[in-house]
């Protein structure tokens, strides 16, 4: 991923800071845009899909919360609280029938795409359960209509809106 976007650069930058160390900060790849690209699904799309809002699952504090602030939105951490992500979209606002994509090890290998509904996102725990995953929600979680599919799987559980690959 990328240190900048939940990696705690500002941590590490300190701790090297107060050692007396200089380093280099290089770039990566950050979890949502590695998940987008192996969905092949933008997460801004000209004329629906203007803004993308990156968070985690859950606070410091340890509370859940769910807003419907930008076209898409993009949820870390969040694969163990799938049913709770779930009911909690559904009271911002989101509609049931809203596109849900679901990507664990976004940007590895083992990757796993799964696609679901605002309102069958908890079925998706069995398959990504336990792995560091992210969830996309809204226009950017929309497979496009004329896309190929990924080289990388995207699974489809029974109660989702995709067709399942081979």
């Amino acid at each position: 991923g990328d240190p900048s976007v939940f990696g705690r650069l500002d941590e590490e930058l300190e701790a090297l800071a107060e050692a007396g160390i200089a380093c280099e900060v290089v770039p990566g790849v950050t979890a949502a845009i590695a998940a987008a690209a192996d969905l092949r699904r933008p997460l801004t799309r000209r004329g629906t899909g203007r803004s993308v809002a990156l968070s985690t699952a859950m606070t410091r504090a340890g509370q859940l919360v769910a807003t419907r602030g930008a076209d898409t939105e993009v949820f870390y951490m969040a694969g163990r609280q799938l049913a709770a992500l779930s009911r909690r979209l559904l009271g911002a606002g989101w509609p049931p029938e809203a596109p849900v994509a679901v990507v664990s090890r976004a940007g590895w290998p083992d990757q796993h795409g799964s696609d679901h509904r605002v309102d069958t996102l908890a079925g998706a725990v069995v398959l990504h359960g336990g792995r560091p995953t992210v969830v996309i929600v809204g226009v950017g979680a929309a497979a496009l209509p004329d896309a190929t599919s990924s080289p990388a799987d995207v699974i489809a559980l029974p109660s989702s809106t995709a067709a399942s690959k081979p």
